[in-house]
């Protein structure tokens, strides 16, 4: 199954929800080589991973996990802001870590090229080379609306080595909110050129 799935990426073809979490199980059940999994990263990001990708892979990871089971009301995910205890942080809890406004530290990560968002997107990801250096790590995950319909929520996470490089290339002082609107500037020119 796994060669199929990798042709058809490779070939540049889409894969369906279906097949995305049949995939996702396989490499989180160890039954795909290290190479199978470069080969299945490689392809989804040559050719841009498509929602239904997004969402399979997010619902086999959902099988995966171990639910905390709780009576009481009120109960808040606080993956990404550091209390998962996995040392990463929400781009947000990141600016207050290092004193910048959050705002500021997206346009930043955007014009150093850290960040960027797809033409029609309002979400960020991150660039590749961001997240094989560990800098950035992506989180997706399924949200049931009221109406139990599901949203894929996807988010860019700082790790504790991208927090500590921040902190070294960041010149606070010099970051005004004429900067920030500048690059938020400068990233809807691009989207509007590529898009």
């Amino acid at each position: 199954m796994i060669e199929t799935v990798l042709s058809q990426l490779e070939a540049g073809g889409d894969l369906s929800m279906e097949q995305m979490s049949e995939t996702i199980a396989l490499v989180m059940e160890g039954e795909c080589s290290e190479d199978e999994i470069a080969r299945l990263l490689v392809g989804l990001h040559r050719k841009g991973e498509t929602v239904a990708e997004v969402a399979g892979a997010a619902r086999a990871m959902r099988k995966q996990m171990t639910p905390i089971r709780t009576g009481r009301q009120g109960v808040v995910d606080v993956v990404g802001t550091g209390g998962d205890r996995s040392g990463t942080f929400n781009i947000s809890t990141a600016a207050k870590m290092l004193q910048v406004q959050p705002r500021q530290l997206f346009a930043w990560l955007a014009e150093h090229g850290w960040i960027y968002r797809r033409a029609g997107s309002k979400n960020w990801l991150a660039y590749q080379n961001r997240l094989q250096q560990g800098v950035l790590v992506h989180k997706a995950c399924i949200q049931r609306t009221d109406s139990e319909q599901e949203r894929v929520h996807e988010q860019v996470l700082v790790t504790a080595k991208g927090l500590s490089r921040l902190a070294e290339n960041i010149d606070r002082g010099q970051m005004t909110w004429a900067q920030a609107d500048a690059a938020s500037g400068l990233q809807l020119a691009a989207e509007v050129v590529h898009g």
